[in-house]
C-alpha cells in the first residue's frame, strides 16, 4: 500500500511539470520521470529485501522497520531505502529534477512539488529508518549527506537568477538539514522526538516555501507601482523561513535542536 501510493505520487508529479507543453517543461519532466523510476526501483528492491527479513512475513511497516537493525540485508536494504526516497527528497547527488523542474512547472505546481511532494521522501525515511533504530554507522553517514546536502543548496541557490530556481536550491538545502536532523538521531542510538520535531518542521516547510513560491508568481505578475506591496510580506516570509524570532521558522528550528544533540551538527 505504501508503495502504491508512493508511485502514485510520483506519476502525478510528472503531469504537474509537463502541464504548460513548452519544450522546457516535456525536457524537464522527461528527466524527472527517468530518475523517478530509478528511484522507485530501487525502492522496490529495498522493500522486498527488507519484508524477507521481517518475522512472521508480516506487510506492517512498524514490523518491518524494527526488523532492519538485524536484517542479514540491513546494508543493502538501507542502500536503496535512501537512493528511492533520497531522490523524491531532493538530497545530493540525485536532486537534478528539483532545480530543473520548478522553473518550468506553473507556479501553483512548483509550490505542490517543493511544499508537499519531497515531503514524500522524508516521510519514507522517518518510517523506514525510525529515529528510535540505532543505525550508527548509516546515522553518521546519513548526517553528513544531510549537512552536504544543506550547504551545496545555498551555494549553489544565491548564484542563480530565476527566483523559482533559488526558492527550488533552498528547498534542496532544507530537505538536507531535515535528512542530516535524521541522521544524526539514528547515530546517537536514537531520539524519541526526532519523528515530532521533523514533522513540525516538515510541515512549516511545506507552507512557507508553497507561500514563496506563490508570491513569486504574483510578484512577476504585478506591475511596478503595487510590487513593493507585494515583496513586503514576502520577504517576511522569506526571513521567517530562515528564523526569525517569534515566528513559526524560529519555533521550527527550535525544535530541531535536540535531536541534534551537542557539538559540531548543533552548532
Amino acid at each position: 500500500g505504501f508503495y502504491l501510493a508512493f508511485a502514485l505520487v510520483s506519476l502525478a508529479a510528472y503531469g504537474l511539470i509537463v502541464h504548460d507543453g513548452t519544450p522546457r517543461a516535456r525536457r524537464a519532466a522527461a528527466i524527472y520521470l527517468i530518475l523517478a523510476v530509478i528511484g522507485e526501483v530501487c525502492l522496490l528492491l529495498g522493500l522486498m529485501l527488507l519484508a524477507a527479513a521481517t518475522p512472521g512475513g508480516s506487510l506492517l511497516i512498524r514490523d518491518a522497520a524494527a526488523a532492519l537493525p538485524a536484517s542479514p540485508w540491513r546494508d543493502a536494504t538501507v542502500a536503496l531505502l535512501v537512493a528511492g526516497f533520497g531522490l523524491k527528497a531532493g538530497l545530493v547527488p540525485l536532486h537534478p529534477w528539483l532545480p530543473l523542474a520548478h522553473p518550468a512547472a506553473p507556479t501553483p505546481a512548483s509550490a505542490v512539488l517543493s511544499g508537499a511532494i519531497v515531503k514524500a521522501g522524508l516521510i519514507g525515511l522517518i518510517r523506514f529508518l525510525t529515529p528510535e533504530a540505532a543505525l550508527p554507522g548509516w546515522g553518521a553517514a546519513l548526517a553528513a549527506l544531510g549537512f552536504a546536502t544543506a550547504f551545496y543548496g545555498v551555494a549553489v541557490g544565491i548564484t542563480q537568477d530565476n527566483p523559482k530556481t533559488v526558492l527550488a536550491y533552498s528547498t534542496v538545502s532544507q530537505m538536507g538539514l531535515m535528512t542530516a536532523v535524521l541522521g544524526t538521531a539514528l547515530g546517537a542510538g536514537g531520539s524519541a522526538g526526532a519523528a515530532l520535531a521533523l514533522a513540525l518542521y516538515a510541515a512549516h516547510h511545506v507552507l512557507a516555501k508553497g507561500a514563496l513560491f506563490l508570491a513569486a508568481g504574483v510578484a512577476g505578475a504585478t506591475g511596478a507601482r503595487r510590487l513593493r506591496a507585494v515583496l513586503l510580506p514576502t520577504a517576511v516570509l522569506a526571513v521567517g523561513m530562515g528564523g526569525l524570532p517569534l515566528t513559526g521558522g524560529a519555533l521550527a528550528k527550535l525544535a530541531i535542536k535536540e535531536p541534534l544533540g551537542e557539538g559540531l551538527p548543533a552548532a
